[in-house]
């Protein structure tokens, strides 16, 4: 069982106070986003993870896009990349998850980090199925997913 799961996030804005002008845009950017593992052990966070973005998520929800760095792969099997040891650190969210990010808010993830290959092409091939399922944009993977277009407001991001 996991103990304790830091989300970390900034807001690009003035005031959620104050109305938002149409042509302006609201950004909640989140650090990295690790769910719990599958591997080497299971290390879940208790209620299968349905309080994970409970405080993030009414702010996630309130912006018009909500982008998050995703660390690990989302995926229920596969064999690491990065072999085993005390200093190997590979991690595997169940996909089980994926809607989690879906109804915290989250509209696009990065894949662009040193986790994202934990699982290999497996890994990487869940990650985008479960992903693409949830309707989140995602970008990061050399040769495969290297950009998103996002629109918002009639302006592409």
């Amino acid at each position: 069982m996991m103990r304790k799961i830091v989300l970390s996030f900034i807001i690009y804005h003035f005031s959620f106070s104050h109305a938002v002008a149409q042509d302006t845009l609201t950004i909640a950017m989140t650090g990295d986003i690790m769910m719990g593992t599958t591997y080497p052990s299971v290390m879940l966070p208790e209620k299968d993870g349905t309080e994970l973005f409970i405080d993030a998520k009414p702010i996630l929800q309130r912006v018009d896009l909500a982008v998050g760095n995703l660390e690990g792969a989302i995926c229920d099997e596969g064999k690491s990349t990065k072999g085993s040891g005390p200093n190997s650190y590979s991690f595997r969210m169940p996909t089980s998850y994926a809607p989690l990010l879906t109804d915290a808010g989250y509209d696009y993830l990065s894949m662009a980090n040193n986790h994202a290959n934990d699982f290999g092409q497996q890994g990487i091939l869940s990650t985008e199925m479960a992903l693409k399922r949830e309707g989140i944009l995602f970008s990061g993977i050399a040769g495969r997913a290297e950009y998103a277009i996002i629109e918002r407001k009639g302006k592409k991001i």
